[in-house]
């Protein structure tokens, strides 16, 4: 009784740098596995241990240097599951790719045919290659009735993307960028794929009220930024993302004898560093804390004018301002 789950075509990949020697050592694997478009789909942690039961070896041994590389992606809904499986050695060079699709209803049989091609793929320079698969299915019994003709065949899904775009909407709190603890919001667009995001984003800063020296100062901001996360961390739905941005915009300030003509320097440039951790709660939506600490490459100030005449600064923006975000967004697709 064939297994009607596993569409895959050539499954060997020869890995460059091993030769085919019978005894020759399983090579150390870094595997960076992303089921966050398909989450019913195995996580990294089952299937680096199927790949490992299968050939009675440990394979993924964290602080060793790995012979090479292996990144997949799942993605696709029931009747249509695929995934894509890309490799790498260990100086970087591409080595091909292959890719896998099931048509069941679940995702638990592609996770099974996954822990096989990843095992033939490890094993594929070996002379003598030995796999552990589970027990076949039981046959049917002869007095049960036959089953009905297959349905017509559904087309598979495409190939899970590499890139897609985010959006968020985010509620922020901070100090330095007005006088005093100032809150606000931001709208953020991304572009990301499974390991490294860019973005782009527009915010206020609601209206503060501070006095100084005896003035009332009140102020508001606009800011705007482009910024990027190099790399990421996840498991399971939880991702985190350590990012940098550049910055800018302009304090809008007045009070009684608030000098904003002369001496005063409202505009503002800030190069932010820090981190977003991301919560996918469901396939399309996420919620994002950022904490970032923006440090002032151009700091606003205001001045006063005094009793003669003369201006007296009030206030200017410290060196380093930290931020927090906490927002909702949509990913597509």
């Amino acid at each position: 009784m064939s297994r009607p789950w596993l569409v895959a075509c050539g499954l060997a990949i020869v890995l460059p740098g091993s030769s085919a020697r019978a005894q020759s050592p399983t090579p150390l694997v870094s595997l960076v596995w992303d089921n966050t478009a398909a989450p019913a789909c195995i996580d990294q942690a089952h299937l680096q241990s199927a790949v490992e039961a299968r050939l009675q070896r440990p394979l993924f041994r964290p602080g060793t240097q790995p012979q090479f590389v292996i990144r997949g992606q799942a993605g696709g809904s029931s009747g249509a599951w695929q995934a894509v499986l890309r490799v790498w050695d260990d100086g970087g060079r591409y080595v091909g790719d292959r890719e896998i699709r099931s048509e069941a209803p679940t995702c638990d049989q592609l996770g099974d045919a996954l822990g096989l091609v990843l095992a033939m793929i490890i094993e594929s320079p070996r002379e003598h290659v030995s796999l552990h698969l589970p027990p076949p299915p039981p046959q049917p019994s002869a007095s049960l009735a036959p089953l009905p003709a297959p349905a017509a065949r559904v087309p598979a899904a495409p190939p899970p993307r590499l890139w897609h775009l985010d959006s968020s909407a985010s509620a922020t709190a901070g100090w330095g960028v007005l006088p005093g603890a100032a809150f606000g919001w931001r709208l953020t667009s991304s572009a990301a794929n499974d390991s490294t995001r860019a973005f782009a984003f527009l915010g206020a800063w609601n209206e503060t009220r501070t006095v100084t020296h005896d003035v009332t100062i009140r102020a508001a901001a606009w800011q705007a930024g482009l910024g990027w996360c190099p790399w990421s961390w996840g498991k399971g739905i939880v991702q985190l993302e350590p990012c940098a941005a550049l910055s800018g915009g302009q304090v809008a300030g007045r009070g009684q004898g608030l000098d904003v003509t002369r001496s005063a320097r409202p505009w503002f440039a800030h190069a932010e560093v820090g981190a977003a951790l991301s919560l996918h709660a469901q396939r399309h939506v996420f919620v994002r804390l950022g904490a970032m600490a923006a440090i002032g490459v151009v700091r606003a100030r205001f001045f006063y004018d005094r009793a003669d005449g003369s201006p007296q600064q009030l206030w200017k923006a410290p060196e380093i301002s930290p931020r927090f975000d906490l927002g909702i967004g949509l990913r597509l697709p």
